[in-house]
């Protein structure tokens, strides 16, 4: 599988700020609406369990819980991200405990990566 998405035309993006109620438009180069995108936290300072250069694949980012969660708007030229406006954007299961649990935005980056299949 992963042979097969190294093959597609894709765009992954530099390490983005959570900024709460914040948007982003990331231009991803693609020349057609992106049939996949995925959203990908990256650890910057230890929380939860996680350490430096951990990743959570954030699957569900876009079903927002509360003032949680983020909207990813893709069509032909950019990438449009609207994170909501709770004072943590995004929760994550405790990497040891398995607890669910706020994650600190200044914590983490995302990263967003599209690909055309």
């Amino acid at each position: 599988m992963a042979q097969l998405f190294n093959q597609l035309r894709s765009y992954t993006s530099p390490p983005q700020t959570i900024t709460s109620g914040g948007t982003l438009t990331l231009a991803h180069g693609l020349g057609a609406v992106p049939t996949y995108v995925q959203l990908r936290l990256v650890c910057v300072n230890a929380e939860n369990g996680y350490n430096p250069g951990d990743e959570v694949v954030m699957n569900n980012a876009t079903i927002p819980s509360g003032n949680q969660g983020v909207a990813l708007i893709p069509d032909v030229t950019n990438l449009n991200v609207v994170y909501a406006s709770g004072g943590s954007v995004f929760m994550a299961v405790d990497k040891v405990t398995g607890a669910v649990a706020n994650l600190t935005n200044a914590n983490w980056r995302a990263v967003f990566r599209a690909w055309i299949l």
